[in-house]
């Protein structure tokens, strides 16, 4: 028969464990969280923003440009 050694031990000691149902926590706090999202908020009206400015702008230097071929 063979000799139980420490990992085997260990296994079996393991094994015999309960396991604990913790609750939850949040990893950050509420007030950090609506922070996040206000700022996540800005961010995408600040993307948007700068979309529409690029996009306009490029709209109107190629009407000016179909006006300077004329």
């Amino acid at each position: 028969m063979t000799k139980m050694d420490e990992h085997y031990a260990a296994f079996l000691h393991l094994r015999q464990l309960q396991v604990l149902h913790r609750k939850e926590e949040p990893v950050i706090s509420a007030e950090a969280k609506k922070a996040l999202e206000e700022r996540k908020i800005k961010l995408l009206e600040a993307q948007e923003r700068k979309a529409y400015k690029e996009m306009t702008k490029n709209v109107a230097s190629e009407k000016y440009q179909k006006e300077d071929e004329y």
